[in-house]
């Protein structure tokens, strides 16, 4: 479209910064405001007076001396090059915060003026002069902006509250050099060294690490991954002091610039702590396998006349926990109205439970069994009740309120004829393994009684079995038939499936370690409980 001759273009150009909506400032060359619009005045709330014909950087409730600015504006000046949305934050007189964006372009007075337009131009300038600037500024001070800053501010603040209070060293680390550009007030507690000898110094310098090798190359892993990790770090301090530390390091940018964040917490005490603790876990171990050594230590195979005995042990998956199985097998004393009679008892039990006070019970409850059972050698229900109150009366007369239970078989067996009877309680039936092949378990009237020490009145039953030349009596604790594959378990049929497959075994021993790896090998390669199993031949 052609323009008009007689139209004034100054007339247009000053017509639109007075329409605008939003504020606007023309400039000169000396950066002197020389026009501003009705949104400007508005927004910024203030007067022409107080405004025009004074210099930018002069102007007050505003980011109007900002370096950033004029250095934008003086190259516009000097180039023509116009820049567009310069972000500023500021507070005006009332301590609000305000966000504002600035662009600026130059403005070329058309050649050729008219006399009406160069006369308009004086009476809106009131000054006389023809000009009406050389650099139009549009601003903008949208809510967006302003909460963006203040969420930005905000954010700084809470974050530097946490920087300095934290309890925890922090240091920031510039993520080129590796240099420390800041740290937390505990960190200088923490290494005795005051803020400013922190800064500008490498890790190792500070004692973090033993050497500028282990320095460089943790820092030079830290680039590679982004992130370190250690769990326990040396420390010295600017004195000489020795402290345990974890440091945690990991790598972000922050406008455009790679940062490392290190945190490092003292836990001095809690590693001391620790090693006590461990100390005496080892101590406790040494006394708790002392205590079980005899209890699991293998039985003599002829050790009776007339019948063979093997045992087993094997821990469970955690081998640092000592447990509470053990096995016996010892002679009884003949009636006194019988004196030709040889009794054998042999037991085996599985005590809840780990670690020295788990011995130390199985122990007890192993030596109150030999007692008992000699006392009362044909009776061996009299002998499991008696041993049930004993455990319960100890735990009650000690206080405990933790339930320790003994789960328990107690065979007697009369050598020269064979017969035995056996009590179970919370056990797995004991397996009768006969010479011809046939597997029976012994199944106790009304089912087996509870385990020692669950109830004090529990009733026990002896069943009675008899052991022929050739058979063999099978007893096991649950960490065979608790051996687990997935969500299946061994069970007590898997266990008389590796007693019969293993009844080919050349020797007793060997028969009871099929069983034994069997159960092994159906766990994976691991136990979920102690095991333990007995196995007595009559020859």
């Amino acid at each position: 479209m052609s323009q008009d001759p007689g139209q004034d273009p100054g007339i247009d150009a000053l017509a639109i910064i007075e329409s605008a909506p939003e504020p606007l400032l023309v400039l000169d060359r000396d950066l002197r405001v020389v026009w501003a619009n009705v949104a400007f005045y508005r927004a910024f709330q203030r007067q022409p007076a107080e405004t025009e014909q004074h210099q930018i950087h002069l102007l007050s409730g505003g980011p109007w001396d900002s370096l950033e600015l004029h250095g934008a504006l003086n190259r516009l000046l000097a180039t023509g090059t116009s820049f567009e949305d310069l972000a500023f934050g500021f507070s005006s007189a009332g301590s609000r915060s305000h966000a504002i964006r600035i662009s600026g372009r130059r403005v070329k007075t058309p050649a050729g003026d008219h006399a009406e337009g160069r006369n308009h131009r004086r009476a809106l300038r009131g000054d006389g002069s023809d000009d009406i600037g050389d650099i139009v500024l549009s601003l903008s001070t949208t809510a967006q902006h302003l909460m963006a800053v203040e969420a930005t501010y905000h954010s700084e603040v809470k974050y530097r509250r946490l920087f300095e209070a934290a309890r925890d060293g922090i240091l920031l680390l510039d993520g080129e050099t590796g240099k420390i550009t800041d740290a937390n007030p505990f960190m200088s507690e923490l290494l005795e060294y005051p803020h400013e000898a922190l800064l500008n110094k490498q890790l190792w310098e500070i004692g973090l690490f033993s050497d500028q090798a282990a320095s460089q190359a943790a820092f030079l892993q830290l680039q590679d991954t982004g992130y370190i990790r250690y769990e326990y770090l040396p420390l010295e301090t600017a004195n000489g002091e020795k402290r345990d530390v974890e440091f945690v390091s990991n790598v972000y940018r922050e406008e455009g610039k790679v940062v490392i964040q290190c945190n490092i917490r003292d836990i001095t005490g809690r590693r001391a702590l620790e090693e006590k603790r461990h100390e005496a876990f080892l101590r406790e171990r040494r006394i708790a396998d002392a205590l079980q050594h005899p209890l699991t230590l293998p039985l003599a195979e002829n050790a009776f006349p007339g019948l063979l005995v093997a045992s087993l042990y094997k821990p469970a998956l955690d081998e640092a926990l000592i447990g509470g199985d053990f096995f016996d097998a010892f002679s009884l004393p003949a009636d006194a109205g019988t004196p030709g009679t040889q009794r054998v008892a042999l037991a085996i039990a599985d005590a809840s439970g780990k670690g020295l006070s788990a011995a130390a019970h199985t122990l007890q409850v192993k030596d109150v069994l030999r007692a008992f059972a000699r006392e009362s050698p044909s009776d061996p229900a009299e002998v499991v009740s008696r041993l049930n109150r004993f455990v319960w009366d100890t735990r009650h007369l000690e206080g405990k309120q933790k339930v320790t239970f003994t789960c328990l078989i107690l065979a007697v067996l009369d050598l020269v004829t064979g017969r035995g009877s056996i009590v179970t309680a919370g056990c797995e039936p004991p397996l009768l393994l006969r010479i011809g092949g046939a597997a029976e378990a012994i199944a106790v009237i009304d089912g087996a009684g509870l385990p020692l020490g669950v109830l004090r009145e529990e009733v026990y039953r002896a069943l009675p079995f008899h052991l022929a030349p050739g058979d063999t009596l099978i007893l096991v604790t649950d960490g065979i038939t608790e051996a687990r594959q997935n969500n299946d378990f061994l069970e007590y049929e898997g266990m008389v499936g590796l007693a019969t497959q293993g009844r080919a075994a050349p020797t007793l021993v060997a028969m009871g370690q099929t069983i034994m790896d069997g159960a092994h090998a159906f766990g994976g390669g691991a136990l979920q409980d102690d095991a333990c199993i007995l196995l007595a031949r009559r020859l």
